[in-house]
């Protein structure tokens, strides 16, 4: 809607807007959306954005008409009338009323701003008409174009506040170059920050060796940190310039003053003093141009490490083949030096070189990192047309996980993602009201007692535990949350919901619930869980329990089982390549110096291992196997927890029930009585390599195996591990964890105190920088490379039990056809699809 007034000017006299061009015209830029810098620019005499007041008062109500009253800090008195404002077209006018004390010959100014949005950006041009004599106007022109430019400055910076300041002390100057002039040099300093307006010193005369001791002063409004200093010769008509240096503020630390001589680009010097003050932080954030250059130097690494790789394994292969494989211990890491993280499980000394990956592989491995960089090209570009920056990272080979992106916000989301998802390992259903943290035993989900809830198999809770007691790290930080997730609906549908959580392990913390925690602090909330979930999943599930806890089984298949006895032959492809996967892990994700996850994960690496560490202590082989961790968590074959749609636990049991089968009808073939295993000298030798505490040393592995039904448990077990359960934490990544806010590897800020809303700023500068963004997704793309080893592809019986292995064959044929057709029913229904343990998609051994 617009409206106009009538204006009478200085003097009484009623003027309208000049035609002719005006006399201050300023355009500039402010980095938000242009609702946002309306909402804030329109209330006429809301100018708490704008620093130059001592004081703002409204005569009328705001709008057309109305006149705004203030005392600028210089000490002068301005009326101002509202004459027009234009909400569509983002315009508005106001002319000058009154002024004192009153510039001589001033009889009118009228003001116009205006806004368009270009991009993601707003761009405000400022004009005025200013009626006055000509030898007031020049200095009106001046001063007007510093106030409109100090104006649109301040918009930016409310919406992009300082990031602190920067005083530089312009000591001296020496051995200024004078070979432009036989006059004696006149010498000043200019020092300009980013895109800033320069500032000088005073001019010193006649000397090459002026001493200036001037202090200037900057706001740091972004995080270019360039600052150009240049020496100048003051002439008349025109300054000469003597020569010039640039200064990273990147390098200094804040609060700390650093001295630096500085050589000019055409001889001399200049010495100066820096101090950086920033509101947060010890350094000054690094640009995009630094993250980029950061994440392809990360990529870059992965590919050195991959020629090292190869390079090693030519050094020895050169020295023959090994005939035993010798076990190691992992180092200590030099940031936790008290920590033994040589009790984690053995690994393999060196690379042996039949285990290195081939080169197929390792070719396969630097195109999937090159899919990923070439997608990145155009990231920029994508960043700055986003409204969300974490879809930037979709394009190319990179395609968005849309559902996800839609949804992920949702209770109901991220509880589907605890039975389906990318860690569907660790939620336990509740049988004892005990189980549950103290502030969660009143609450009443749904409007229901728990008691109720308890009765009817609908409680469930997800306890992380493993993370109690972890340090804040970097800036990092991770919590030990407890989440009541509740299963709701009736026969005609039933799914579970988030219904509480507890981030903190105290009796006395804080409860969030979905109905009486305000929607940004729940969400806020939510991203710790995803977070902590994200550490469990990573550190536990998937690097701990499957690659580290598998490589004993890797060497002990080679030292204790000879080629062509059945238990070598029946292992060989589910160890095909763990043994060079886990190695080059070593020499780049956990490397003990300088890993790749350290600044990536909250809990950082040494801290990650030391938590991994204390869950090994309480490992138990049999118990990671697929029925005996369902049931020890409360859920069956039979599903009388109640979930309808765990189909981790679904298609779980039905690799589980025919990996048993498969291994049942090699064990009957091969051995006929529990006498003919106890006496199998291949056997024992493989139990006590891997019991020996000198050698494998494996928690739970049983020292003897004395029967067929034992070990048909024991082949049922160590399959499993390093096939499926691998796996359905692997493969998944990519499609969880590509939309970054879903579950980041690490977040930045906690919850902040209190009951009331938080900011949507909180969540924004909690969530992982760039560089640790492109980190998280390039690797979740990389590790997710389909398998070229499935479940289908095994044939290590066809030979020698063509039955079993037909068998075998045409139980997973069957199980893949069935999950294929249940996954397109679930995406025709709009419904996320598990295929994490289809047959098809399993990879037989951990490669990856």
């Amino acid at each position: 809607m617009s409206t106009t007034a009538s204006q009478p000017a200085l003097g009484g006299q009623t003027r309208d807007l000049p035609t002719d061009p005006p006399t201050v015209d300023v355009t500039g830029r402010v980095r938000a959306p242009i609702d946002q810098v309306w909402a804030l620019f329109r209330p006429f005499a809301e100018l708490d954005w704008w620093p130059i007041y001592q004081w703002v008062r409204l005569e009328g109500s705001d709008e057309v008409g109305a006149v705004r009253t203030f005392l600028t800090k210089t000490g002068r008195t301005y009326a101002e009338k509202l004459v027009e404002r234009d909400d569509a077209t983002f315009t508005e006018r106001y002319d000058l009323v009154s002024l004192s004390p009153s510039v001589p010959s001033l009889n009118h100014i009228s003001t116009v701003v205006s806004m368009k949005a270009e991009g993601a950006d707003t761009v405000v041009h400022w004009r005025s008409w200013v009626q006055a004599g000509s030898l007031v106007l020049g200095q009106i022109r001046k001063v007007q174009t510093e106030v409109y430019t100090n104006a649109i400055r301040s918009l930016d910076s409310h919406f992009h506040p300082a990031l602190g300041t920067l005083d530089v002390i312009v000591a001296e100057a020496a051995g200024l170059p004078r070979e432009h002039t036989l006059w004696p040099l006149d010498p000043y300093v200019s020092v300009r920050l980013d895109e800033g307006e320069p500032q000088r010193t005073r001019v010193r005369f006649a000397t090459t060796h002026p001493t200036f001791h001037h202090t200037l002063s900057f706001e740091v409004l972004s995080n270019q940190g360039t600052l150009e200093i240049g020496a100048w010769d003051a002439h008349l008509g025109r300054d000469h310039l003597l020569g010039t240096a640039t200064i990273d503020l990147h390098t200094l630390k804040a609060g700390v003053t650093v001295p630096q001589t500085l050589e000019l680009s055409q001889g001399g010097t200049v010495d100066v003093e820096l101090r950086l003050t920033l509101t947060d932080g010890e350094s000054l954030p690094p640009t995009d141009a630094m993250l980029r250059e950061a994440h392809w130097t990360s990529v870059q690494r992965v590919i050195a490490k991959l020629q090292e790789h190869v390079m090693a394994i030519a050094a020895q292969a050169a020295e023959g083949p090994q005939e035993r494989w010798a076990y190691d211990r992992y180092p200590r890491s030099p940031q936790l030096p008290d920590v033994p993280l040589e009790e984690l499980p053995r690994m393999v000394r060196g690379l042996p070189p039949s285990q290195a990956l081939s080169p197929h592989k390792l070719g396969r491995m630097v195109e999937r990192m090159t899919e990923y960089v070439y997608s990145q090209v155009a990231f920029m570009k994508r960043a700055e047309e986003a409204a969300d920056p974490f879809t930037a990272y979709f394009g190319g080979w990179i395609e968005a996980p849309e559902r996800l992106i839609e949804r992920w916000t949702d209770d109901e989301e991220l509880a589907r993602q605890f039975i389906q998802g990318v860690n569907p390992t660790t939620l336990t259903r509740v049988t004892d009201l005990s189980q549950l943290p103290v502030g969660f035993r009143t609450l009443t989900p749904g409007g229901r007692p728990l008691a109720e809830l308890l009765a009817e198999h609908r409680l469930f809770l997800q306890d992380y535990a493993a993370l109690a007691g972890a340090r804040p790290y970097e800036g990092m930080l991770v919590y030990a949350p407890w989440v009541l997730v509740t299963r709701t609906g009736g026969e005609d549908g039933q799914r579970l919901t988030i219904s509480a959580i507890q981030l903190e392990r105290s009796d006395r913390a804080s409860v969030y619930t979905p109905d009486r925690t305000p929607p940004r602090r729940w969400t806020f909330a939510k991203m710790h869980v995803a977070c902590a979930d994200n550490q469990v999943h990573q550190w536990l599930a998937h690097l701990g329990f499957a690659h580290l806890a598998m490589e004993p089984f890797a060497i002990a298949w080679h030292n204790a089982l000879p080629s062509g006895h059945v238990l070598h032959d029946l292992l060989a492809p589910h160890f095909h390549d763990t043994i060079g996967i886990n190695f080059l892990a070593r020499q780049t994700l956990v490397s003990d110096i300088a890993p790749f996850t350290d600044r990536t994960f909250s809990t950082g690496t040494a801290q990650a291992l030391e938590i991994f560490l204390h869950a090994w202590k309480g490992y138990d082989f049999f118990s990671r196997g697929f029925a005996a961790q369902l049931e020890a968590r409360g859920f069956d074959e039979m599903g009388t927890d109640g979930v309808d749609d765990y189909l981790y636990r679904d298609d779980g049991y039905r690799i589980w029930n025919a990996l048993g089968r498969y291994v049942q009808g090699v064990v009957e073939r091969t051995w006929a009585s529990d006498e003919a295993v106890a006496s199998d000298e291949v056997i024992r030798a493989w139990c006590q390599e891997l019991t020996d505490p000198d050698r494998g040393d494996v928690p739970g592995f049983p020292a003897t195996i004395h029967s067929r039904q034992l070990l048909v448990q024991t082949l049922q077990t160590l399959i499993w591990c390093v096939s499926a359960a691998h796996s359905a934490v692997n493969f998944s990544q990519f499609d969880y964890l590509s939309y970054v806010p879903n579950r980041p590897d690490s977040l930045f800020a906690p919850m902040p105190p209190g009951q009331d809303e938080i900011d949507e700023d909180v969540l924004r500068n909690a969530l992982p920088s760039p560089v640790i963004s492109h980190f998280q997704i390039s690797f979740a793309w990389l590790l997710t490379a389909p398998s070229e080893h499935t479940l289908l592809d095994v044939t290590a019986m066809a030979g020698r039990y063509p039955e079993v292995h037909a068998a075998f064959l045409s139980e997973m044929q069957q199980i893949s056809g069935d999950i294929q057709a249940r996954n397109e029913a679930l995406q025709r229904d709009g419904k996320a699809p598990y295929p994490y343990l289809d047959p098809a998609q399993v990879a037989a051994s951990i490669a990856i």
